[in-house]
């Protein structure tokens, strides 16, 4: 239960910080940042509840999955991490914001 909280603040969070990003600099997306987390929900959830699969805790392997379970999301992990904004943090740091995106 803690691990979809967490999931939730940090998405929250993430999704404020990319309205941002498109508010002022206009960028555009094929697929809207909260239509990315919704894919991401419902592969999760089938993986995890349907299919009885073990959580992924290793970054690169959950990135792997969910691009190749839905080729909508490639490189939607890696706008999860610099929503942490890594520029401001030390290398540490930015690991394991790594580790905790998901």
């Amino acid at each position: 239960m803690r691990f979809f909280i967490f999931l939730f603040i940090f998405f929250k969070k993430a999704a404020l910080y990319f309205l941002h990003l498109t508010k002022n600099h206009s960028i555009l997306a094929s697929v809207s940042f909260g239509e990315k987390i919704s894919l991401m929900c419902n592969i999760l959830y089938k993986k995890q509840r349907k299919d009885n699969e073990k959580p992924i805790y290793d970054p690169d392997e959950f990135k792997e999955m969910l691009e190749r379970e839905e080729p909508k999301l490639q490189g939607f992990f890696d706008e999860l991490i610099a929503s942490t904004n890594p520029q401001k943090k030390n290398f540490i740091t930015n690991q394991q914001n790594k580790k905790n995106s998901f």
